[in-house]
C-alpha cells in the first residue's frame, strides 16, 4: 500500500509521512515531513489528491504538500482507504469528512484553452448569495495560477454565471462580483499580473442545464475562463 499520514495533534495539523510498502514495489518511498500548521486544527481543511500513473500529488488548501513521482507502483492503487486512528471521543476528539468527490481526470487546462479557447468549472465555490470564495476552491485556483505562470502568452477573461434563482438584475450583479472576486484572488494570493486578467458577469443568461432541478442549477452556477489575446 501507499500511505499518507496526517497527524492531528495539540500542535496542529501535520502531514507527517509519505511511504509505500509491500506488493511488488520497485522504488521504496519513505519520506518524513516535519511541518506543523496549528491554524488548520479545528477548522475545515480542503484536501485535493491527484494520481497520474505512478505520480501522487496532494494539496492542503492551496498549498502542495506532497509530490511523489513513484509512490503508486505495481499493484498499489486499486483501492482508496481513509482511516482515522487514535480518535478518543472521551477526550473531545472528532474527525469529520464531507464533500468527498472522486473524478476522472480530464485534459489539462492549457490543452483545453489551446483547443477550445475556453474551459468552465463548477469547482469554484462561493458563500450563498455572496461573492466570497470558499477555501475548497483553492485547488482549482492553484491549477489556473500554475498554468498562467507556465504560459506567459495566455491571458484570461473570467466570466461568472448563476442559476435563475432570484431576480435577474440581482443575478447579473452577483455574477460580476463573483468573477471579480476570482480575479482578485489570482492577483493578490497567487501573484498573477493584473494585466493578464479581465472579468465580466453573464448572470443567468447562458444556462447550460435545466434550472428546474438542483443538479441543473448547480451546473449553471459556474465560472468560465476564456483565452484572450
Amino acid at each position: 500500500m501507499a500511505e499518507i499520514e496526517i497527524l492531528l495533534s495539540p500542535n496542529g495539523f501535520n502531514v507527517r509521512s509519505v511511504s509505500n510498502f509491500g506488493g511488488e514495489v520497485d522504488v521504496k518511498i519513505g519520506n518524513e515531513i516535519d511541518r506543523e500548521i496549528p491554524d488548520y486544527l479545528n477548522n475545515t481543511v480542503h484536501i485535493s489528491i491527484a494520481v497520474n500513473k505512478k505520480r501522487f500529488r496532494m494539496w492542503v488548501n492551496e498549498e502542495k504538500m506532497v509530490d511523489s513521482p513513484n509512490l503508486i507502483q505495481a499493484n498499489i492503487g486499486n483501492y482508496f482507504i481513509i482511516q482515522a486512528m487514535d480518535v478518543l471521543p472521551e477526550k473531545g476528539h472528532f474527525v469529520g469528512i464531507s464533500n468527498f468527490k472522486i473524478a476522472e481526470s480530464t485534459e489539462d487546462l492549457r490543452s483545453l484553452l489551446l483547443k477550445n479557447g475556453k474551459f468552465s468549472t463548477t469547482g469554484i465555490y462561493f458563500d450563498t448569495a455572496a461573492s466570497t470564495v470558499k477555501k475548497e476552491s483553492y485547488g482549482i485556483l492553484l491549477d489556473i495560477a500554475n498554468m498562467l505562470r507556465a504560459n506567459n502568452d495566455i491571458n484570461l477573461q473570467i466570466i461568472g454565471h448563476t442559476d435563475n434563482q432570484g431576480e435577474e438584475n440581482y443575478n447579473q450583479t452577483l455574477s460580476e462580483s463573483r468573477a471579480a472576486a476570482v480575479k482578485q484572488i489570482l492577483i493578490e494570493e497567487f501573484e498573477i499580473d493584473e494585466a493578464r486578467l479581465q472579468f465580466m458577469g453573464k448572470g443567468e443568461t447562458e444556462a447550460v442545464d435545466d434550472n428546474t432541478t438542483e443538479k441543473g442549477r448547480a451546473n449553471n452556477r459556474r465560472v468560465e475562463f476564456i483565452k484572450i489575446n
